[in-house]
Order: structure tokens, then sequence, then C-alpha cells
């Protein structure tokens, strides 16, 4: 997954300043490669941000030949679709997870993910500096959801989660789980793409 590390910075060096973090460049062609074709007006509004950013992006995405332009609005090229593609096979993202508890939570599973975790401190650190305001961090091992640092299983925290996880996907041995938590789903989600693309692809 190293062509992402350098996508994020290629499109910054086109922008001329650091204007797209990962997480929400993600998002864009995440949301590209599920229509046919996408305006920036409709990106703007699903994305939260200002149409001339989005341009700007665009433009970038372009000039990369990440993206092409049509009269109908934007779609992948071959290599966006492969980029995207990729990252997609490790990382899914399960925006509706509902653990009961007071603001939004975004579930995200990550694929063969627990050699790369390292710390989980500093992961959940990492998270909380990104936006979110709080993340649980546990690890598919032996056929069972665990809290990675103790080795003990989550039910001894809250039995309903391994089956509310289990609801939205298949584990594997290796596969993290990651909740996070914030104000609003956009800071949940962000905080947690941003992390995690940081570590799959490290700069």
């Amino acid at each position: 997954m190293g062509n992402w590390a350098e996508l994020v910075v290629n499109v910054n060096k086109q922008l001329g300043r650091k204007e797209v973090r990962g997480g929400e460049l993600f998002l864009m062609l995440r949301i590209i490669s599920e229509r046919e074709y996408v305006g920036r007006y409709y990106l703007s509004e699903k994305l939260s941000l200002g149409e001339a950013t989005i341009r700007n992006i665009l433009n970038a995405l372009k000039q990369l030949n990440v993206i092409e332009a049509y009269r109908g609005g934007h779609r992948l090229t071959p290599l966006g679709r492969s980029i995207v593609d990729e990252i997609k096979r490790n990382l899914e993202i399960h925006q509706d997870f509902d653990l009961g508890i007071s603001g939004e939570s975004v579930l995200f599973i990550v694929r063969k993910f627990s050699d790369k975790l390292g710390s989980v401190l500093d992961f959940r650190d990492n998270i909380i500096r990104e936006g979110g305001r709080g993340a649980i961090i546990l690890e598919y091992r032996n056929g069972k959801l665990i809290f990675p640092d103790s080795g003990l299983p989550v039910s001894v925290w809250r039995e309903d989660v391994a089956e509310k996880v289990m609801e939205k996907t298949v584990l594997n041995e290796g596969d993290v789980v990651i909740i996070v938590s914030s104000d609003s789903q956009k800071e949940a989600i962000l905080s947690g793409l941003n992390t995690i693309l940081n570590y799959l692809n490290p700069n």
C-alpha cells in the first residue's frame, strides 16, 4: 500500500500547501468510486469542505492521473481505482455502529493489522490527537476478540460488543477492531482514518 502515502504527499505538493489529510482524501475517492460520476457540489456536501477546496483537490488528482473529468462529473482512472481497492481490501468502515454511548461511534476493521499495531496506548493517543474523543482497540486472536495488552476477552468489559461486531463482518486471525467515538460522526471517522492510514502507510 505504499502508493497511498505517496499520493497524499503528491496531492499536497500540487496544491502548494498541506490542504488535505489522508482521511479526507480517501473519503473523497471512496465516494467517487461508488458512483458512476460525481460532481464537486456533491463532494462538498458529503465531505463538508468548501467548493474551492474540493475544486483544488480534484484538479490535483486529475494532474496525478487518479481521476478523470467528464461533463457528468468525475470518476476514477484505473490507477485511482487500484489505489482505492487496495485500501478497501485491508480496511472496512461501518459508520452506523451504535454502542449506546454518548456521541457518535464508527467501527473500523483492519485486516491482518495486529503485527503493525504496536503500542495500543500510542495508537489511541494518535486517534485523540486527530480529534477523536476515545477509542476501543481489540484484536481477533484464537477465535476471540481480546484486549491486545492484557489478552483478556472483550466480554470482561461488555458481553454484547463481540456480537455487535460479528453482525457487521467476519473476522480472521490477526484482524484488529477499532471503535472510535467522538462528538460527531465526521470527527470519529476522520480521526480513525487519519491514524489507521498513517500506520498502514507510514511517511
